[in-house]
Formats: C-alpha cells, sequence, structure tokens
C-alpha cells in the first residue's frame, strides 16, 4: 500500500453533518430516472443554454441535505451522492465486484480531516443525465457507513471528474438536475457570477467573504452535508467564536470518528449574494492546503446553480424564501446512531438540551412521540424531530422503558 496521498484522485471526503444520527438500514430508492418536462418559459428565461439540447432528469433530496440520483455504471443500475467536492467518482466495493473490476492498485488518499487507504480502478463506464462518459480511473471504497446513514443503499459517488467539460444545473425548488455542453449556459441580470480555480488536489475553489471579513478561498461542495467547514486554524485567527455560543459535534466520514466545533455564524457573502446564520462546523485537523473550508449543499441549496467548471464559473440566483431548502439546524444535542430498531446515542453535545437533561453514549431510544423506531426511519419524515423549532418537545421512550421527555433549543 503506497504511504501517500496521489494528488490525481483530489480530494475524497464523505464527511456529513452528523453521519451518526442515522444508521444501518438499505432501503432501495426505486424506479429509473425520471425525465421532466421543463415550463417553457421559466427555463428560457431561468435556464437558457442556447440552442444547446438539455434533458432534466430528478434527484432526490435525503435527509435535507444529500443530493442522490440514478446512474449506470458498465451497464449495471446504481444510486449515488452527486459531489462536486470529489476529485474523483468512488465506487461501493459491491458495485465494483457486479460490475467485474476487479483490477485495482492502492492508494492513500486524503479527506477533510484525515487520509484513508482505497483501491483504484481504471476505464469505467458512468451513464448519468443521459450522458456516457468513460472515466480513466475510480476509487473503490466501502461505502456501507454511507448507506447506513442515509437509509438507502448508495452504490457511488459521483465526483468533479463526471461534470468536465459539461454545465451542471442544479434547480433545487423543483429537485431536478441537467448536463449541457460546458459554455451552453447564458445568465441574465438576475443571476450572480463567481470565479472558479482550482486548489492543488484540483478542489474547485470560490472567493467568499465570512462574518464581514476579507474573501477566503473556499471549496464548492454539493456532496458536504454541512452548510459550511472552517479550518480550526482560520477560526482562531479570526476570532470566530469570541463571543458566541458553541459547541462541538460528532461527525463520520472516510476518516473515521471525529469531533468538530460547532456554531452559528453570523453571515456567508458570495459575490453580491448574502446568506445570514450559517450553521458552521470547525475541523481541528484540516487537510486542504488551498482553502481555509467548503461551503455545503445546505448553503449552495439557497439558490438556482450553474457550475461550469472548465468555463471557470459558478453562477448562482438567489430562491424565493419559500423554495429554498432549510439549513437544518439541531436543537438536541444527540449524536445518534440508527439500527433497524432504535437510536444508540454515540455522542451528547456539551451544553445541549440533551447534556443538560444527562444523556449518555450508549443509550437506545426505541420510540418518539410513540411512534417505534424502524427501517423506515430515515425514508419518511421522522429524522426531522432533532430540526425541529426551539421549545418544541419530544416524548422519547428508551429500550429500558423509561420515558423521557426532551425540549429542543438553540444551544449554538
Amino acid at each position: 500500500m503506497n504511504d501517500r496521498c496521489d494528488p490525481i484522485v483530489g480530494v475524497l471526503r464523505l464527511a456529513r453533518r452528523d453521519m451518526l444520527r442515522l444508521g444501518a438500514t438499505a432501503a432501495l430508492l426505486g424506479g429509473a430516472p425520471i425525465s421532466l418536462m421543463a415550463s417553457p418559459a421559466r427555463d428560457s428565461t431561468i435556464w437558457n443554454f442556447g440552442a444547446a439540447p438539455v434533458t432534466w432528469d430528478a434527484f432526490e433530496l435525503v435527509t435535507g441535505d444529500t443530493m442522490v440520483a440514478a446512474a449506470r455504471v458498465n451497464g449495471r443500475e446504481a444510486r449515488g451522492i452527486l459531489d462536486t467536492g470529489s476529485g474523483a467518482s468512488i465506487l461501493s466495493t459491491a458495485l465494483a465486484q457486479s460490475a467485474r473490476l476487479e483490477r485495482r492498485e492502492a492508494r492513500t488518499i486524503s479527506g477533510f480531516n484525515g487520509k484513508t487507504e482505497v483501491a483504484v480502478i481504471h476505464e469505467v463506464e458512468v451513464v448519468l443525465g443521459g450522458e456516457r462518459r468513460v472515466l480513466p480511473y475510480a476509487i473503490v471504497s466501502d461505502l456501507s457507513t454511507v448507506s447506513a446513514a442515509l437509509g438507502r443503499s448508495i452504490d457511488l459517488v459521483l465526483g468533479a471528474d463526471l461534470f468536465q467539460d459539461r454545465c451542471l444545473a442544479i434547480d433545487f425548488s423543483r429537485r431536478r438536475f441537467a448536463l449541457s455542453a460546458t459554455g451552453s449556459f447564458i445568465p441574465d441580470r438576475s443571476w450572480s457570477s463567481l470565479k472558479i480555480t482550482h486548489g492543488s488536489r484540483r478542489e474547485l475553489i470560490v472567493q467568499a467573504s465570512l462574518h464581514g471579513l476579507k474573501s477566503v478561498p473556499l471549496i464548492v461542495d454539493f456532496g458536504n452535508a454541512n452548510a459550511l467547514m472552517l479550518s480550526a486554524a482560520y477560526i482562531r485567527d479570526h476570532a470566530l467564536l469570541a463571543g458566541r455560543r458553541s459547541s462541538s459535534v460528532a461527525l463520520g466520514g472516510i476518516e473515521g470518528l471525529r469531533t468538530a466545533s460547532l456554531f452559528t455564524l453570523d453571515s456567508l457573502d458570495l459575490g453580491d449574494v448574502h446568506v445570514p446564520s450559517v450553521p458552521t462546523v470547525g475541523m481541528s485537523n484540516w487537510q486542504p492546503t488551498s482553502a481555509a473550508g467548503a461551503i455545503g449543499l445546505p448553503a449552495l441549496a439557497q439558490f438556482d446553480t450553474i457550475l461550469d467548471v472548465d468555463n471557470g464559473r459558478l453562477w448562482l440566483r438567489l430562491l424565493p424564501a419559500d423554495q429554498r431548502v432549510p439549513m437544518l439546524k439541531d436543537r438536541s444535542g444527540l449524536g445518534i446512531a440508527a439500527d433497524t430498531d432504535s437510536l444508540r446515542i454515540v455522542f451528547v453535545s456539551p451544553a445541549s438540551p440533551a447534556a443538560r437533561d444527562r444523556w449518555k453514549v450508549g443509550e437506545k431510544i426505541v420510540r418518539i412521540n410513540g411512534v417505534a423506531i424502524d427501517p423506515s426511519y430515515t425514508v419518511h419524515s421522522l429524522w426531522r424531530w432533532r430540526f425541529d423549532r426551539a421549545g418544541a418537545t419530544y416524548m422519547l421512550t428508551l429500550s429500558s422503558g423509561e420515558r423521557r421527555r426532551l425540549r429542543l433549543a438553540d444551544y449554538y
């Protein structure tokens, strides 16, 4: 196994806002890709690709922070996470085996908070959004933790390599995406344009202002379930925690489990667009050297978005308030791993409602307001309880039979 991080695979990261909260179920996404009929008036004015043909396909927004879309890999149906923060696409071990992609090379790659060992395969055919591409290489890794976190079988991560020489349009309000030729998008005045550059590991970088400070480079990462990630060094150097409530959270990724600081940043400015009150995590062992942090899907989902990597442009159009994807904020303080019939407490955030009520790691929740935990926990809406409004109260039943009332509150 090579003891190095190979820059050709870029930065790979599967960190989630709280991967620990979800668990080991395997409800498959059903059905074929959905080709959505466009509204001619809206599409011709907002999504103007000139004469270039565009076909829209549906994606599912899972647990409010992850885009999952249908694809085909070497002729096999698959479901993957759209993830521009991963320089290379990633196949699950099971998918690589079923597709008979057996010839592999050992590599060590970097995530945002550490390194891990993986295998690399070559000549992988992927069909996404009706377009076929043969990738010169892809990563093979165990995605079972990601599948468990989403309560669905995830076969691959659709990385930035799939969007080279393409223009990626994401319509969050209608849960659809489209691919077109690079340079084909024709923006009107309602769109704001940001320049995209590449980091040392081919990360997609834009300049942004945080808390009204001087602009800094941030990674554009549609596969990141955190609205904003920042390096602990940047947070310290700019005293971003001074005078504000903060806590900590457990995050999971390819590097394993780590704790990160947790707070709410006053503002994020991307060009001339302003995003207030952004939930933020601070990474103590931040690996990328070209950026101070990363903008994740919850922040980007406040906009219609166009990503044209080869053209070096990210276009954003602020959505009406009622069409934006909410930037979810935990108000319980419980880090949980969902088994098929319970939620196991694996972390308790300091100064949170759970810490106040002396919840302990290892305890198990089997019912929420009388509703039993089962494999559909992350498929329907029950998982949303932790993100309810401050002051909402939930009756939680433990595996011992004890019942506890938990009142949600803002704690960071």
